[in-house]
């Protein structure tokens, strides 16, 4: 079943028959080999299905009928041969003469045995419902609940089919003249009996309704899932069969489904894992983290890269304070997925080294300076120092033990981030920021250079996160004037464009277009000598990461509908202090359940511990495993105490 019918052409064979009624109540039609007809012209076109209940034809009686086309599906059984002029006093007031335009009405074959239940003509009509939802049936006589509708038969089939309805597992019910026309509603007005092959009434129906059934009713499995719109207060969204996984549901509903992370009989499943038994296992809160899909985010970017003219001159150091889960910086190393770190203070270069890295594959970046941070990474030969203000520079210029090449960070009065979001802008105009050089001081960051014999080889600049394609027009302008500081180096080696590629949050959000992207600084950089570096964070993890949380409390509260869960935004800060909502994924889905408008929030005391407001799902109950999509990065590098509910756990799977 569908919740839109599509025309088949299993019903081909009606294209030669007449079908005719016999009784004035009762429609069960037979059908008539005419052997001595030899063409049947249409006085409308034929569609298959599609008014397979009424055929109007002109009848040439003179002509030889060709012989009957048969499908594998459904074979309709044949009478024997009769003479035309028999046939029509069978039809009782229906006469046959050459070139006579006639309307014969039917709904089931003769072959099924006559049945004073099976649907009549003057009650019930199959007839298109619009052009969106195609065909349906329509009620001309009222029903009481409890009420017998009508009898129902059919051909019996070991496969799903569009019109179809399920006896039992592995037996389905072909029936394409009447309950296979029937309509879904998540709020019926009848139930189906496969047992007793017959609708009943559920709710009162008045003439010139339609026939509604749900379709989880009768079906394991569907034969395709659909986002539901009936408009019930019940409605479930998404319809499936009772045992259906809904990793056939459009992607506007599991917009977030891939090859590792989608339903599995209703089962959640993450790299290969049970969510449900991931929870169960380890408790919630947890993160999990799929190893393979940062590989497969981090191959896209250099495939983009590579297919766009700068092959052999990138490299992708990981921005570590997206997540700095150790087994992952392990797994990123041993596997080459990266050709080293971005990192941002003398304690990340440590822990970096700890898991394998050398120095000079770490890019060091930071802001605000202590003596004692120059101190440190001063030590530490071969690391890869960008400074960022003129205070830096001059103490690391003074200080014989640091090195004489550096990087500079520079900050080009333009900022970028998803959907225009300020938050996410480390650089603008409308609002100055305290990261990197300005135009303004530029000149004489370059003369404190040359005072203290430090050789530029690097500029870096970072200007936002989140940018998806929409942005990348303003990222293009943002290159360009950063290129009128790097044209001022004439010894810079290599261009750091930070990070800041985007991932989808919402439905609504588009993948970043990567070829684009790669276009944009290649435009800029392929003709020139500079390597390029980039150093993306979110790109690599987000999407890499889920948290897993209970549903502690279910509860109305004044017009909404919360669902507290046992984990707050100290644990994951992105959807507080960015405006960025973590997408919450039940670790079963429901399809017999009813959508609620649902606003998922965590356990700390804080007003804006919101994960996700106003969100459809199936029905929610206490105890529920939910899943925190995009939680792989700034989530639990960014983890607090606070409300002393810090604790959790992390696990990478590979």
């Amino acid at each position: 079943m569908m919740h839109f019918v599509l025309s088949v052409t299993l019903m081909f064979v009606m294209q030669h028959a007449v079908c005719a009624v016999i009784s004035p109540n009762i429609l069960y039609p037979r059908t008539i080999h005419l052997c001595t007809l030899a063409s049947v012209q249409k006085a409308q076109p034929f569609r298959p299905l599609k008014g397979c209940n009424r055929i109007t034809m002109k009848v040439n009686v003179n002509d030889e009928l060709p012989p009957r086309r048969r499908t594998p599906s459904m074979v309709t059984s044949v009478t024997p041969d009769v003479d035309v002029t028999q046939t029509a006093a069978v039809l009782d007031n229906v006469h046959l003469t050459e070139n006579t335009q006639h309307t014969y009405t039917c709904l089931y074959p003769s072959r099924f045995p006559p049945n004073a239940a099976y649907p009549s003509a003057r009650d019930f009509e199959v007839k298109r419902y619009d052009d969106q939802v195609g065909m349906g049936v329509i009620s001309y006589r009222a029903f009481e609940p409890g009420e017998r509708v009508a009898a129902i038969n059919g051909d019996r089939l070991d496969t799903v089919l569009q019109h179809t309805l399920q006896i039992r597992p592995g037996v389905h019910n072909f029936d394409p003249w009447f309950s296979g026309f029937f309509l879904h509603s998540c709020e019926p007005n009848i139930e189906v009996d496969m047992q007793a092959m017959e609708a009943r009434c559920l709710r009162s129906i008045a003439p010139n309704d339609w026939l509604y059934m749900d379709y989880a009713q009768t079906e394991d499995e569907l034969f395709a899932c659909f986002q539901c719109s009936c408009g019930s207060a019940n409605c479930r969204r998404v319809i499936t069969g009772k045992k259906q996984s809904v990793a056939e549901v459009a992607p506007s509903v599991l917009w977030w489904k891939r090859e590792r992370l989608s339903y599995q009989d209703n089962d959640l499943t993450f790299a290969g894992r049970s969510v449900n038994a991931l929870a169960q296992q380890h408790g919630t809160p947890t993160f999990v983290y799929d190893g393979a899909r940062v590989v497969s985010n981090s191959e896209r970017l250099t495939s983009a890269l590579d297919e766009a003219g700068l092959e052999g001159r990138h490299r992708v150091m990981y921005a570590m304070k997206a997540n700095r889960f150790e087994p992952l910086l392990t797994y990123l190393l041993a596997t080459g997925t990266v050709g080293g770190l971005d990192v941002c203070s003398p304690d990340e270069v440590e822990s970096a080294m700890g898991c394998g890295y050398r120095a000079d594959q770490l890019s060091f970046t930071a802001t605000s300076l202590s003596r004692t941070d120059i101190e440190r990474i001063s030590k530490i030969q071969g690391l890869l120092v960008n400074l960022d203000s003129l205070s830096a520079l001059r103490r690391w210029g003074a200080n014989p033990a640091c090195g004489r090449d550096i990087g500079l960070r520079i900050n080009p009065a333009q900022g970028v981030g998803r959907s225009d979001n300020e938050l996410m802008q480390y650089s603008g105009d409308a609002s100055v920021t305290k990261f990197g050089i300005y135009q303004e001081q530029f000149a004489e960051a370059l003369a404190i250079a040359a005072e203290y014999g430090l050789r530029i080889t690097r500029i870096h600049f970072h200007v936002g996160c989140g940018y998806l394609t929409p942005q990348l027009a303003a990222f293009g302008g943002i290159l360009d004037e950063c290129l009128r500081f790097i044209d001022r180096v004439p010894t810079c080696e290599t261009v750091i464009v930070g990070g800041g590629l985007g991932v989808p949050y919402t439905a609504e959000d588009e993948p970043l277009d990567l070829h684009a992207w790669a276009s944009l600084l290649a435009h800029r950089f392929r003709d020139r000598k500079f390597d390029v570096w980039l150093e993306p964070g979110s790109y690599l993890v987000q999407d890499a990461g889920l948290l897993l949380t209970t549903a502690n409390s279910v509860e109305q509260k004044a017009t909404k509908m919360f669902v507290g869960t046992d984990a707050g935004f100290n644990l994951a800060p992105e959807p507080a202090n960015y405006a960025l909502p973590f997408q919450p994924i039940p670790a079963t889905w429901k399809p017999t359940r009813p959508t609620q408008t649902l606003s998922i929030v965590g356990n700390i005391n804080e007003a804006h511990d919101v994960w996700f407001e106003d969100i459809e799902l199936p029905q929610v109950d206490e105890d529920d495993v939910i899943a925190l999509y995009n939680a792989g990065a700034y989530s639990s590098s960014m983890a607090s105490n606070h409300c002393l509910r810090g604790g959790f756990k992390e696990f990478l799977l590979l």
